[in-house]
């Protein structure tokens, strides 16, 4: 008798806790939108600022329950700044956008202007922000753009050549030339193959340009051929 009892409790306070569940549940969802809070991030970079995030999810004094949190979601990242966005909705009557800036590794100078991202996407310049990346002189293609993002990810892994190369340029051929911070000489990189060794060369004579003060004694260096690397002294 008691095991019964006990079951009919436990039953009754169920339906109790399910109904009430059920019965906040709805009142939150009919309730109006109290505001709309936005974080854009990282926060050292603004190509987008919060404001225009906010315009676009601007639903203040809507009811909380009429809010698509997937539509709101593919919305903000239809952006081309956004790489991520994340919305949700608290207990405050509050809309919450959680919004990541796309991650630029070069800027490309040439009939267009646009960044190349972390991911080898084109992505617009902003009105309001630039981003301190290598710049690319020239007018790639789809296929340029794949080896260009190969071979600033090769740079930026070294942290030398990341401090130094600061622009790549695209010559009519299809070729590479690099140009490097406080370095003189025009460093000739020529196709895409075999990146890493045509790198590693070129740091160790840069490194021997430095260590022995000849940094502005050079005007071209050539990593183009197999097993040597080519300089041209500037005349006496």
């Amino acid at each position: 008798m008691k095991k019964i009892l006990a079951n009919i409790i436990f039953i009754f306070l169920l339906i109790l806790t399910l109904g009430l569940g059920k019965w906040f549940s709805q009142k939150f969802e009919n309730e109006k939108i109290h505001d709309t809070k936005v974080l854009v991030y990282p926060l050292d970079k603004n190509f987008i600022q919060v404001n225009e995030i906010k315009k676009m999810i601007n639903y203040k004094d809507s009811i909380l329950g009429h809010i698509d949190i997937s539509q709101l979601e593919n919305q903000l990242k239809k952006n081309r700044f956004v790489a991520r966005a994340e919305v949700y909705k608290d207990l405050n009557n509050n809309v919450y956008a959680y919004v990541e800036q796309f991650t630029p590794i070069a800027r490309v100078m040439g009939d267009k202007s646009y960044y190349i991202d972390s991911q080898a996407n084109k992505r617009p310049l902003s009105d309001h922000y630039t981003e301190n990346v290598i710049l690319v002189f020239g007018n790639p293609n789809e296929k340029k753009i794949q080896d260009i993002y190969h071979l600033i990810e090769k740079i930026n892994a070294d942290v030398f050549l990341k401090e130094k190369i600061t622009e790549i340029h695209l010559n009519n051929q299809g070729n590479y030339l690099l140009k490097a911070m406080d370095f003189k000489p025009e460093i000739y990189f020529g196709d895409i193959k075999n990146i890493q060794k045509k790198l590693n060369k070129l740091k160790t004579i840069l490194l021997f340009l430095k260590k022995n003060h000849l940094s502005n004694k050079y005007v071209k260096i050539d990593l183009s051929f197999d097993n040597q690397i080519v300089c041209k002294r500037i005349k006496n």
